[in-house]
């Protein structure tokens, strides 16, 4: 509950910038622990979001506490989500779990057809280049 009495303090965008590192800490530890690549991927990015040690260790240690805050603009949400597929890429954790956490956040982005948004990230994100 001071989580969420806390939050009312926290900027909008903060809140939005905490809410897309969570959903990243959900991803890259849905097998339980996160690898190092994904760690330093999460740290990366709250780093240039401006977020602190402690803000990651807070989302780390509870991801719940945290509400799921939807970016104002479409190029936010859609670079979001560009994360987020990135990540599960990187991972090599393609399969129906990390899907559906993408697609889940897609819809909640309200993007439409976010079925076929994460699937056109995922073969985006996985093409060759020579």
């Amino acid at each position: 509950m001071f989580a969420r009495f806390k939050d009312l303090f926290e900027t909008k965008q903060k809140l939005v910038q905490l809410s897309h590192i969570r959903n990243l800490v959900v991803l890259g530890f849905s097998d339980g622990e996160a690898s190092p690549n994904a760690k330093a991927f999460i740290a990366g990015r709250a780093l240039r979001a401006g977020l602190t040690e402690v803000d990651v260790a807070r989302i780390v240690s509870k991801p719940a506490s945290l509400g799921f805050y939807v970016p104002e603009s479409f190029d936010e949400r859609l670079a979001q989500l560009c994360e987020l597929v990135g990540l599960m890429v990187q991972l090599g954790n393609i399969n129906g779990p990390g899907i559906s956490f993408c697609e889940a956040v897609a819809a909640r982005f309200g993007m439409p057809d976010a079925s076929g948004m994460v699937q056109a990230l995922i073969a985006v994100a996985t093409r060759k280049t020579y």
